[in-house]
């Protein structure tokens, strides 16, 4: 008798166990929780730097000391909205080139951009050579500027055979017929002559190509 008297209270005794640690389990959970929510509600309250477009923005656009002000303007953002890739100063975007069209009042993240050293990163020995054409069809109705990405074909005079001879070359500059540069967002002024970035050892390639036939420039979107 007196062992089953026993054998009750250890039952209970390790039930009694098993609620506190339970509980206890229970009141940590809530503890973490509360502590998330309340870390939550203090991030959203709190602000912080970000940096916004100040005009809508194309594709390509390089980004220099020159125009950064013109473009962006330093903005605070509640903390809740700040994800990583948030670019929060007008420094980390001089010497980039946009990736993708940016509407007014955008912020901007790092994969907007890009660094120009990347785009030209794959060329073992750049120089900068330069296309005329004799119409504007020939180039996109001359909408073409600095930081357009591109590809090149040449349409054979004697065959009437289309072949790309370039893809994804970078335009440095882009020049109207008088020789004045035209700059992005300039959509008055068309460009008949690019200067291209492209390896030296396509030179020679680019000079017999272009000299068979009618010179072809398509702008590639989405390319960076």
């Amino acid at each position: 008798m007196k062992k089953d008297k026993e054998g009750i209270k250890k039952k209970k005794g390790n039930k009694d166990l098993k609620r506190m640690a339970v509980s206890f389990f229970v009141a940590a959970v809530l503890f973490v929780s509360l502590m998330s929510l309340e870390r939550s509600i203090l991030n959203k309250e709190k602000t912080v730097s970000a940096i916004k477009a100040a005009v809508e923005i194309q594709e390509g656009m390089v980004i220099t000391k020159g125009n950064v002000k013109e473009l962006f303007v330093e903005t605070k953002i509640p903390g809740g909205l700040a994800v990583d890739g948030t670019i929060a100063s007008m420094d980390q975007l001089i010497g980039q080139i946009t990736t993708k069209d940016m509407k007014t009042n955008m912020i901007v993240y790092e994969d907007a951009v890009i660094p120009k050293e990347d785009v030209l990163a794959d060329i073992e020995d750049p120089i900068e050579a330069s296309i005329l054409v004799n119409d504007i069809s020939q180039v996109v109705g001359g909408i073409l500027r600095e930081g357009d990405l591109v590809s090149i074909a040449v349409v054979d005079d004697s065959t009437g055979t289309n072949e790309e001879i370039f893809d994804r070359v970078y335009v440095t500059k882009a020049l109207n017929s008088s020789g004045k540069e035209t700059a992005k967002g300039d959509s008055e002024t068309s460009a008949v002559v690019l200067n291209l970035i492209i390896d030296k050892k396509d030179e020679a390639r680019l000079n017999e190509k272009i000299s068979l036939g009618t010179v072809r420039v398509s702008k590639l979107h989405g390319a960076y």
